[in-house]
C-alpha cells in the first residue's frame, strides 16, 4: 500500500470513528416539533349532511315495490358433521347455489327424460374419449342408456387406440418441442405416443381392406383378437365406376358400426354401441386420424363415404319418437348436429349441456339454451339445463346421479 493510500484510510477513520463506515456511523439525533408530529398537512373538512341524504339502510335501499317473486329454497351447503356420500353431497347441491345447483337440476332433467321414455341423444367432443370420462360413455353404452351417441372423428380414434395401447396423464405445461423431438403429442395434461397411431394405422389398414377389397389377413385377426369382416364385405352396398371399377358406398355411421364389431373389445364405446344397436353418428368422421388413414389407403379412390345417406338418417332420428332428450358435453359439431337433428321434430323435450363456453362471440359452442328456443331446436316451454363447468369434473356426477343412483333427488 502506497504512503498517500495509507494516509487517505487514516483520514477516514478519524472522521468516522475507529473504522465505522459513513452508513455505521453515529448521527446526533434531531430535535422534532411535536405539534407538527400531532398537526395533519391537509386537515379534513366535515360538511353537515344533507337533509336529503340516506339516514339508515332502509334510506339506501329505496322504495320497493310490490313482491311478485316467491322465493322459499334457503341457501345451505352440505353438513359435514353428517354421514356424508355422493348421494348427500348431491342432495346438498340442491340448496347450495351457484353451478352445484344446476347440476342438481341436470340430474332431475335426465331423471325426466327417462321418466317419459325419451330417445335419448349423448354427445362428446373428442377430449371426452381421450380422458377418463370415456369410461363414463361406455357404461350409458353398455347399459343402453343412450340411443344415439354423436362425436367427433377424435372421438371414435382414440376410443379404438385404447383398445392396444394407453395414453397417460401428464402435464399442461410440458414443452412441446421437446415432446415432440421424443414422439409424444400432448392433449391438454395428458400424452399419445407416435407407437399408437402405428397401431392404429395397422387396424385401419386391416379394416379398409377387408371391406373395400375384400381380403382378410386371418392371422392378423387372430393375433389380435380381431373379428373378420368378410360377411359385411359382401352385404355393403357397391356402385360401378364407368372405367368399371367396383367401388363401396357406405355411410360413417356404418364404418363405425364395423369398428365396433372389428375390435371386440368389451373396454370400447363402440364394441357396446354395436352390441347394443346403438348408433353412432360422426359426419366428420375423416377429420383427424381416421382421414389420415384413408389417405394413405391406395385404393381410396374405391371407398365412397356417403354424408349425405347419414345427415338424413341423423335428422330422421328424432322424428317417429314422442319425446326426445339431449346430453351434450361440449359444444361445436356435435351440440349442432343433435340440435339441428332435432329441429325435424319440432324441438327437444328435454336437454342437458355441459360446457364453458359463453355466448358472447356468438359461436354456437357457446350459444345459451335460450338461443336454441329462437331456432326452434328446443321446444321453447320447457325448462332445460346448462351447467357452466368442465365436463371432466361435472358429468361424472351428473351420470350418477341422473342413471346410476336409487335416491330421490328431487325431495330434500
Amino acid at each position: 500500500m502506497t504512503k498517500a493510500r495509507r494516509d487517505a484510510k487514516q483520514v477516514d477513520k478519524a472522521e468516522t470513528g475507529n473504522g465505522q463506515s459513513d452508513a455505521t456511523a453515529q448521527v446526533a439525533p434531531k430535535t422534532v416539533d411535536c405539534d407538527l408530529i400531532n398537526k395533519p398537512k391537509n386537515p379534513r373538512k366535515f360538511y353537515p349532511m344533507s337533509k336529503d341524504a340516506p339516514k339508515n339502510a332502509h334510506d339506501l335501499a329505496g322504495d320497493c315495490k310490490e313482491n311478485t317473486f316467491d322465493f322459499s329454497t334457503v341457501v345451505t351447503g352440505l353438513d359435514m358433521d353428517g354421514e356424508v356420500t355422493l348421494d348427500t353431497l348431491l342432495q346438498s347441491f340442491s340448496t347450495t347455489g351457484i353451478q352445484a345447483s344446476n347440476i342438481h337440476k341436470a340430474i332431475l332433467e335426465i331423471r325426466r327424460m327417462r321418466e317419459a321414455n325419451a330417445k335419448i341423444f349423448l354427445g362428446c367432443t373428442s377430449n371426452m374419449t381421450s380422458c377418463g370420462i370415456r369410461e363414463i360413455i361406455k357404461f350409458l353404452a353398455k347399459h343402453s342408456h343412450i340411443d344415439v351417441y354423436v362425436t367427433t372423428a377424435g372421438g371414435i380414434e382414440e376410443d379404438l387406440m385404447k383398445c392396444k395401447a394407453p395414453t397417460y396423464l401428464a402435464d399442461f405445461k410440458l414443452d412441446g418441442k421437446e415432446l415432440r423431438e421424443q414422439g409424444w403429442n400432448r392433449i391438454g395434461n395428458m400424452v399419445v405416443h407416435n407407437r399408437n397411431y402405428y397401431a392404429f394405422e395397422q387396424f385401419m389398414t386391416a379394416f379398409l381392406n377387408e371391406i373395400v377389397l375384400g381380403k382378410e389377413d386371418a392371422e392378423f385377426n387372430t393375433k389380435n383378437g380381431y373379428v373378420s369382416l368378410m360377411d359385411d364385405h359382401r352385404l355393403v352396398k357397391k356402385v360401378i365406376r364407368d372405367d368399371g371399377v367396383t367401388c363401396v358406398c357406405i355411410t360413417p355411421s356404418e364404418i363405425i358400426r364395423l369398428l365396433g364389431k372389428k375390435i371386440n373389445d368389451k373396454s370400447s364405446i363402440l364394441h357396446w354401441c354395436y352390441l347394443n344397436g346403438i348408433r353412432v353418428y360422426s359426419t366428420a368422421i375423416t377429420d383427424g386420424s381416421l382421414g389420415d388413414m384413408v389417405t394413405f389407403f391406395p385404393h381410396r379412390d374405391q371407398l365412397i363415404i356417403d354424408i349425405c345417406a347419414d345427415i338424413h338418417n341423423l335428422n330422421w332420428e328424432s322424428i317417429h319418437t314422442s319425446e326426445n332428450g339431449a346430453i351434450i358435453c361440449g359444444g361445436g359439431l356435435i351440440k349442432h348436429m343433435i340440435f339441428n337433428a332435432n329441429l325435424f321434430n319440432n324441438g327437444l323435450e328435454y336437454c342437458v349441456l355441459v360446457n364453458t363456453g359463453i355466448e358472447h362471440e356468438a359461436s354456437d359452442a357457446g350459444a345459451d339454451i335460450s338461443e336454441a328456443y329462437s331456432w326452434g331446436k328446443v321446444k321453447p316451454n320447457r325448462n332445460c339445463v346448462k351447467v357452466w363447468g368442465e365436463a371432466s369434473i361435472c358429468f361424472p356426477l351428473v351420470v350418477y346421479g341422473g342413471f346410476k343412483s336409487m335416491t330421490d333427488f328431487s325431495s330434500k
